[in-house]
C-alpha cells in the first residue's frame, strides 16, 4: 500500500551514544563529553564533577572533535588575546621556516624560543592552549562559526 513508499528515517544518536564509537576504551573522555554536549555542564562543571583539570576536560572535549564529534568551540575557555598573539608569532615563525607542518609540536617547539618568550611576562602557552587556538584556527579558516 501507501506505506511501502515512506521510509522511516532513522533516528539520530544521541551525542553519548556516538561518544561511545568514536571515543571507544575510554569511559573518562565520553563522560566528560557527555556531561559537556548533552547536559550542558561548563567545562569547570565537569572538572569538578570529574575531578579532573580543567585543561583535561578541555583535552577531553578535543579529542572528541577530532575524532568527528561536534563541539561547540564557543563554550570552551577563551585564550586571552596576548596568549593567542604569541601562538599567531610562533605559527608564522614555524611557517617561515619552511615547516611542512605547523602542526603542535612544531609551534610549542617554536614557543621554547628564547625571542618569543620574551614578550612582556605573557605565560608559555599550554599543550592544550595549543590545541585550542589550532582548532578555533581550522574553523575560522573553514568559515565555521567557531566550532
Amino acid at each position: 500500500g501507501d506505506a511501502e513508499g515512506v521510509r522511516r528515517r532513522p533516528t539520530p544518536p544521541l551525542a553519548g551514544d556516538s561518544a561511545s564509537i568514536a571515543l571507544p576504551n575510554s569511559p573518562s573522555k565520553q563522560e566528560a563529553y557527555r556531561l559537556f554536549m548533552n547536559h550542558g555542564l561548563s567545562v569547570k562543571a565537569v572538572a569538578i564533577e570529574k575531578a579532573i583539570q580543567p585543561n583535561t576536560v578541555v583535552g577531553y572535549l578535543l579529542d572528541a572533535q577530532e575524532s568527528g564529534l561536534p563541539l561547540d568551540l564557543q563554550r570552551l575557555p577563551e585564550l586571552s588575546e596576548s596568549c593567542v598573539e604569541l601562538l599567531r608569532a610562533a605559527r608564522a615563525a614555524v611557517a617561515e621556516q619552511g615547516g611542512e607542518s605547523l602542526g603542535i609540536n612544531e609551534i610549542r617547539a617554536r614557543l621554547a624560543d628564547d625571542a618569543l618568550l620574551d614578550r612582556g611576562g605573557v605565560p608559555t602557552p599550554t599543550y592544550t592552549d595549543v590545541r585550542l587556538f589550532l582548532a578555533r584556527e581550522s574553523c575560522a579558516a573553514a568559515g565555521i562559526a567557531d566550532g
